[in-house]
C-alpha cells in the first residue's frame, strides 16, 4: 500500500507556543552527554522504548528541554571537574517518582539499570549523595520557579480553560519516629536535668551524645514554646502539646486512621487535575490558603477564577483571603449545631449589621469590640429582661441574656454563604471531589507517598513539590495516549481526507524530530503498534476500536 506522506503537520503539545521564543540552556562546562547514539540491540535506544510503549521518558525529556535552567547554573562553580546538567538530575528524580521510586538508592540503581532512565540522562550514573545533594542546594528553586515554569509549560501544551480551581489537603506522615515523642513538660525537666549533670561534671566529657541530645531538646522546646503561644492566642484547649525529637517541626496530629502520629499537612489547588499550586504546613491548611492563591494565579496567568473548596475551608480567614485575591470561592459551612438556637438559622441579621433579631422578637443592638482568638470582632447583646423571662431561652442561653460575637469582616462570610445557595454554583461545586480527590489518589497509591522520606519543613515541602511535579507530568502522558487512541480510530480515507486540514493537537512546526514521528500516517502506524497488545484506557469515550496486528476489536469503555 502506498503511503500518503503529509508534509508539514505535526504533534503541537510538544513544540512551543507560537509567539514563544524557545529559550536554549547554555550547556557549556557541563557534563550533559546525549543518549541519541545509545543503542539497544540494533536500534536506536528511543526507537526501542516507543516499540515498547514507554514513552514517559520521552515526555520528561521533551518537556524539560523547554525550561529555562539558567537559575540553576547559575548556582555552580564552574572550576574543577564538570558537574552534571541540572536537567538530567531533575529528570532521572521525575521518572523515578512515576515508576514509584523515590528514595535516592533507588534512584541510582534505576539510573544503571532501567532503559528510560539511561535515555533521560545520557548514559550517567549520579551517586545518591550527589543527588541527594543537589535537591538539598536546589530547594528553594524547585519548589518555586521550576514548579511553575514546568506547570505553566504543561498547561501551555494542553490548551485547557484554567478558570475553576478545586482546593483539598491531607495528612501524611514524616519520617520521625512516632514512639520518641514528649509532653513539653517532660522535655523541659530532661533538659534541666542534663544542664545540671553537666555543670556538676557528671557527664563524660568525651562524648558527643549529650550534647547532641540538649541540641535537640533545645530546638524542640523552643518549637514547642511558639505552638503553645499559637493554641493560647486562638483560645484552643485539649491534650497536652506534645513534639518530636527526631523531627521536631512536624506536629503531633491524627492521620486518616485516627492515630497520633507526627506528620505534615499538604495542601493542594488543581485545575482539570493538574496541580497548580503545592505547600506544606506542620498543623493547619487553612495557613497557606494565601500561598496557594498567589501562586496559582502565576502558574495558570489568570487573574480571575474560581475556587471549589471543602467545608473545612469555610472560615473568614480564607474568605477574606479569596476576596482580596479577586477570587470568586465556593465552600459549604459546616455542621451547625442544634441544641441551641443558632444565629445563622434562627436569629434574622438586621440591614448593614446594625442589629440581630431573635427567635422570639427581641432585639440585640450592636456594641462594643472585641479581640477574641486572634481576630477582631463586634458583640451583639439582648437586653437583661428580655431574656429573663423569655419561653425560647432553653434553647437559645445558658447564660444571662445572649450576646453574639460577629468578625469584621462578616460581610464577607455572608456573602459567600448567599452564592452557595444559587443552583448553578451547587452544580459546578459537585466537580470539585471528582477534580482534587484523584490527585491525591495518585499520589499516595501509584508514586507511593504515604509517608515523607526527609525530614524538616523546608525538605519535606521539596519532596511533595517533586511528587506534585511528577505527577503533572503523568497527565500530560496519559493526554498522549489519549491522542494516539484517537488517531488509531482513523481509517486510511480520514487521513486522506486530513492531509490539508488543520486538527487540534496537530500543527504545521519547523521542528521535525520530536518523537521521531513525522506525519499522521506515521503517528497511525506507531499507534496501532502501542495498542495492538494493550486494553484501551476506561477513561475514553465508548468506541471500537479495530488493531490490526492482534486481529480482533476492541472496546473503550
Amino acid at each position: 500500500m502506498k503511503k500518503h506522506i503529509i508534509p508539514n503537520p505535526q504533534i503541537d503539545w510538544l513544540q512551543p507556543s507560537i509567539g514563544k521564543k524557545e529559550r536554549k540552556p547554555s550547556l557549556k562546562g557541563f557534563n550533559h552527554p546525549s543518549a541519541q547514539h545509545i543503542f539497544f540491540g540494533d536500534r536506536k535506544l528511543d526507537d526501542h522504548l516507543k516499540l515498547v510503549g514507554n514513552l514517559a521518558p520521552l515526555v520528561i525529556l521533551s518537556t524539560l528541554k523547554k525550561i529555562d535552567f539558567s537559575d540553576f547554573e547559575a548556582q555552580y562553580n564552574m572550576k574543577g571537574r564538570a558537574p552534571y546538567h541540572p536537567r538530567l538530575i531533575l529528570g532521572l528524580v521525575l521518572y523515578g517518582i512515576l515508576k514509584g521510586q523515590s528514595s535516592l538508592r533507588e534512584l541510582e540503581v534505576l539510573a544503571g539499570c532501567d532503559l528510560g532512565a539511561i535515555w533521560i540522562t545520557g548514559g550517567i550514573i549520579p551517586d545518591h549523595a550527589t543527588i541527594g545533594r543537589f535537591i538539598q542546594r536546589h530547594a528553594d528553586l524547585i519548589c518555586v520557579s521550576f514548579f511553575e515554569a514546568l506547570t505553566t509549560e504543561i498547561l501551555g501544551q494542553l490548551g485547557q480553560k484554567n478558570n475553576v480551581w478545586s482546593g483539598d489537603g491531607t495528612v501524611i506522615e514524616s519520617a520521625a519516629n512516632r514512639f520518641k515523642t514528649l509532653k513539653m513538660e517532660v522535655a523541659q525537666q530532661q533538659l534541666h536535668a542534663q544542664r545540671e549533670s553537666v555543670e556538676k561534671e557528671e557527664a563524660d566529657p568525651k562524648k558527643k551524645t549529650s550534647k547532641y541530645d540538649n541540641e535537640t531538646l533545645e530546638k524542640a522546646i523552643m518549637i514547642g514554646r511558639e505552638r503553645e503561644k499559637h493554641r493560647k492566642k486562638m483560645g484552643y484547649r485539649g491534650h497536652a502539646l506534645q513534639i518530636s525529637l527526631t523531627d521536631p517541626q512536624a506536629a503531633i496530629i491524627p492521620d486518616k486512621r485516627k492515630k497520633f502520629v507526627p506528620a505534615y499537612v499538604t495542601s493542594i489547588l488543581s485545575s482539570q487535575r493538574i496541580i497548580i499550586a503545592a505547600a506544606v504546613h506542620p498543623m493547619s491548611e487553612n495557613r497557606v490558603v494565601d500561598e496557594l492563591f498567589k501562586q496559582g494565579k502565576r502558574t495558570t496567568q489568570q487573574n480571575k477564577a474560581t475556587v471549589l473548596m471543602d467545608k473545612g475551608y469555610h472560615s473568614i480567614q480564607v474568605a477574606k483571603s479569596a476576596h482580596d485575591s479577586d477570587l470568586l470561592l465556593l465552600s459549604p459551612r459546616t455542621r451547625v449545631r442544634t441544641r441551641y438556637f443558632s444565629k445563622t438559622l434562627h436569629f434574622t441579621r438586621l440591614q448593614k449589621g446594625t442589629g440581630y433579631r431573635c427567635p422570639n422578637g427581641k432585639l440585640l443592638k450592636r456594641g462594643h469590640k472585641k479581640c477574641s482568638k486572634g481576630r477582631a470582632s463586634v458583640v451583639f447583646t439582648a437586653k437583661m429582661k428580655d431574656c429573663q423571662n423569655c419561653p425560647l431561652r432553653g434553647k437559645c442561653t445558658s447564660a444571662k441574656r445572649r450576646s453574639i460575637h460577629e468578625s469584621v469582616d462578616e460581610e464577607i462570610l455572608i456573602a459567600l454563604r448567599g452564592r452557595m445557595e444559587v443552583k448553578e454554583n451547587q452544580d459546578l461545586y459537585k466537580k470539585r471531589s471528582g477534580d482534587v480527590e484523584p490527585v491525591f489518589a495518585s499520589i499516595k497509591d501509584q508514586q507511593k507517598l504515604r509517608r515523607f522520606h526527609r525530614k524538616g519543613l523546608k525538605s519535606v515541602k521539596t519532596e511533595f513539590v517533586l511528587h506534585a511535579c511528577a505527577h503533572n507530568l503523568g497527565r500530560l502522558m496519559r493526554v498522549f495516549l489519549r491522542i494516539l487512541m484517537h488517531i488509531t480510530m482513523i481509517n486510511d480515507a480520514m487521513l486522506q481526507s486530513l492531509q490539508n486540514t488543520r486538527v487540534k493537537f496537530l500543527a504545521p512546526c519547523e521542528n521535525t524530530h520530536n518523537f521521531g514521528i513525522h506525519s499522521l500516517i506515521e503517528i497511525k502506524q506507531y499507534s496501532l503498534i502501542y495498542f495492538s497488545k494493550r486494553q484501551p484506557p476506561l477513561w475514553l469515550p465508548g468506541s471500537h476500536v479495530s488493531t490490526r496486528d492482534s486481529g480482533h476489536t476492541t472496546r473503550a469503555q
